[in-house]
């Protein structure tokens, strides 16, 4: 029980120390995305699971706008992805936002956990794929 209370303060002290300090970037990334793409959604927010499988929202920036061709459909991801955009996905800027998560998701959510669903999709895809090259 304690372990897992120091645990959480942890997490949410450095989440919100991060924050703070950040806070400049932040709300300069915020004016950048607002001029770049025209919109006020300037958050992509995803279903993930979470600790025990508890399904929350991840949030990032976003990095691509909402183009669309003639017929309404939208466009290819390399014709959406704004110049801003770009930036933020190679800096990881991106993932700034899952700092709200750490803080205010209450045990769904720690620091390193949001990297942990990369990791399970990675470790499933490359056991498919050897078990796929294993049957030829």
């Amino acid at each position: 029980m304690y372990r897992s209370f120091l645990k959480r303060w942890i997490d949410c002290t450095v989440s919100s120390c991060f924050l703070i300090l950040l806070f400049p970037l932040l709300l300069l990334l915020v004016v950048l995305l607002c001029l770049s793409m025209r919109s006020v959604h300037l958050f992509f927010l995803q279903r993930r699971c979470g600790l025990k499988g508890k399904v929350f929202r991840i949030i990032k920036f976003r990095s691509m706008s909402d183009v669309t061709d003639v017929s309404g459909r939208l466009l290819p991801n390399e014709k959406r992805i704004t110049r801003i955009g770009r930036l933020l996905r190679s800096t990881s800027l991106d993932e700034l936002p899952q700092l709200i998560n750490v803080y205010y998701l209450r045990f769904h959510l720690n620091l390193l956990e949001f990297y942990l669903h990369l990791f399970q999709i990675l470790h499933l895809a490359l056991k498919l794929i050897y078990h796929d090259f294993h049957l030829l």
